[in-house]
């Protein structure tokens, strides 16, 4: 079953990337086309992640209260693990803006202009 669903979404993606990438006259639009599809798919990541996360921590919540009724049972360990990877997936996009920024430099820098004058 997890192979055919493998080779399914495999078909789907093809389909899906030829679709967008074909539909264009030159080799720019095609281009562009293709860069146009990765950003697309790369802001579905981000929603998937956050889902995940939400999930993730709702999780982590359901956890503690098992925890709080039978501690002998339910380690804490476990509930506070799913607290901080749904916190750091909620935030994968805050976090993969400002290590971007951080590395590459701040796209806004000619908003700083403006304040030289005062």
């Amino acid at each position: 079953m997890k192979k055919l669903m493998t080779k399914m979404m495999a078909v789907a993606t093809v389909m899906l990337t030829s679709a967008s990438v074909f539909a264009a006259e030159g080799v720019e639009e095609r281009l562009n086309s293709w860069t146009g599809f990765m950003e697309s798919l790369g802001s579905f990541a981000y929603a998937v992640a956050f889902l995940i996360g939400l999930f993730l921590f709702i999780n982590g919540l359901i956890n503690i209260k098992k925890y709080a009724d039978n501690p002998q049972q339910n380690p804490l360990t476990k509930p506070l693990l799913y607290f901080v990877v749904g916190a750091f997936m909620m935030g994968l996009t805050a976090w993969n803006t400002m290590v971007s920024e951080t590395v590459v430099g701040s796209s806004n820098s000619g908003q700083l202009d403006k304040y030289d004058n005062l």
